[in-house]
């Protein structure tokens, strides 16, 4: 399948949200680009092998701490996380069809979902 350009632009990043970065790449990434005052790091899943962090801004809903202007401010050091999104072409946050594909994987796996007024089909 050859590669497509991401509706990035329509979205907002909205993949920039909840991100976690794993432990041993934030490590990494911290030192070369401290986060202020503005900026909460919050771990995720500790004590299991996905053990990392989600950086965020202050005021926001856990937009991305290094989003500037709808751009990755550190995007040549981004973590696995954020190199996987869209490496297959498709925007999970944005195409009906793998938004449905996503959800089905999850509920197969057992999680359940709560949506006020809206009705999942599968």
């Amino acid at each position: 399948m050859p590669k497509k350009d991401l509706p990035c632009q329509e979205c907002g990043g909205r993949c920039c949200t909840h991100a976690p970065f794993h432990m041993r790449e934030w490590l990494k990434i911290k030192e070369k680009f401290p986060v202020g005052e503005d900026g909460v790091v919050e771990e995720v899943f500790h004590g299991t092998r996905a053990h990392g962090v989600i950086v965020w801004k202050k005021g926001t809903t856990k937009q991305c701490y290094y989003l500037r202007d709808g751009r990755c401010d550190i995007y040549t050091y981004r973590p696995s996380t954020c190199r996987e999104v869209g490496k297959d072409g498709i925007c999970a946050y944005t195409d009906p069809d793998e938004i449905l594909r996503r959800l089905n994987r999850l509920k197969a796996k057992g999680h359940t979902f709560l949506c006020e007024g809206t009705q999942w089909q599968t």
